[in-house]
């Protein structure tokens, strides 16, 4: 997040702090502040939002009232039967986010005001050198002003993974993985993490635990 100082006219003075709770008891207010989500009504749009406050407690307020709104997720799905049962599945599992569902990326730029802190798309058997593909993640990213981005896939090799991160994906999550470690993957990217998949010695010690879990 940067704050740019602008008081009485005098010159500017642009800091960067590394989270939205940092202390700002010494910036001098009023203030433009650069940041990458939504605490109001921005006054320019982009990556990263430019928001104007005039005293301390406004800037306050925006992050409270940003604090308790519900994380957003946008799912992207081409295949009416896989889309709504993924749906019904994350609502039941992601009580903390609200969830948009889509048939088509083309569809993310009419969301609104929807809060996009996640989105995942079900690119299917398709390959990330696909230029359909390529086009959809570029629009879902344009749309969502570069929200964190998990694709779902059939294949989880090592190239494609590479490939998804070359094109600003925060992960690639195989549909062989259990849906347990999906809303894992889905949380991490959420919070600005990046998923790796795991290798096969791991998804099958998951798999173990999970399993020993269930019988519990």
């Amino acid at each position: 997040m940067s704050v740019t100082e602008r008081p009485g006219g005098r010159k500017t003075r642009t800091t960067r702090y590394n989270a939205v709770d940092a202390d700002l008891g010494s910036v001098q207010w009023p203030v433009t502040v650069q940041y990458g989500g939504d605490i109001g009504a921005p006054v320019s749009r982009g990556a990263v939002c430019e928001y104007n406050f005039g005293r301390a407690e406004e800037f306050s307020s925006a992050l409270t009232a940003r604090a308790k709104t519900p994380k957003g997720l946008l799912l992207i799905d081409s295949v009416r039967l896989s889309r709504e049962c993924l749906s019904h599945l994350l609502m039941a599992q992601l009580a903390d986010f609200e969830i948009i569902s889509l048939a088509h990326a083309r569809e993310a730029g009419e969301c609104g005001a929807f809060r996009t802190d996640v989105a995942l798309m079900n690119v299917g058997s398709a390959r990330l050198t696909d230029r359909p593909v390529l086009d959809d993640i570029a629009a879902i990213l344009e749309a969502t002003r570069h929200a964190p981005m998990l694709l779902l896939s059939e294949h989880g090799e090592a190239a494609e993974e590479s490939r998804a991160a070359e094109v600003g994906v925060a992960g690639l999550f195989p549909s062989t993985c259990s849906v347990s470690l999906l809303i894992a993957a889905i949380h991490l990217v959420a919070a600005g993490g990046q998923f790796h998949i795991p290798s096969a010695p791991a998804r099958f010690m998951i798999s173990r635990l999970e399993g020993n879990g269930a019988r519990r």
